[in-house]
């Protein structure tokens, strides 16, 4: 998912927002966890973590931005990465999975 934050959106606001229009799928801003930031010269990304059961049915496609949705784990993510069949929008890999993994079991 790739999105921008609205003329007077938080970070928080602006990611729920993206959520909820690209994949039907709502959350609190009481269930986001804060996870970093990232800045560059070009742009900057607040990351949050969310925890809940999803059934995968019930994800939605609602703005056609995203057309398909499967869950994989760390490795076949990290695949798909390397192999250019995903879009990378998140500065994401196997140490930020692991201690993401380690804020979400602590929860």
């Amino acid at each position: 998912m790739g999105g921008a934050i609205l003329t007077g959106e938080t970070s928080l606001q602006g990611i729920l927002r993206e959520i909820r229009e690209e994949l039907g799928i709502t959350f609190s801003e009481d269930e986001a966890i804060f996870f970093k930031s990232i800045k560059t010269n070009d742009y900057f990304k607040d990351i949050y973590l969310f925890k809940k059961d999803i059934d995968i049915q019930d994800i939605t496609f609602e703005d056609k931005e995203a057309i398909d949705a499967k869950w994989v784990n760390i490795d076949e993510y990290m695949k798909m990465f390397k192999n250019n069949e995903i879009v990378p929008n998140v500065d994401f890999g196997l140490k930020e999975y692991k201690e993401c993994l380690r804020i979400i079991s602590n929860l």
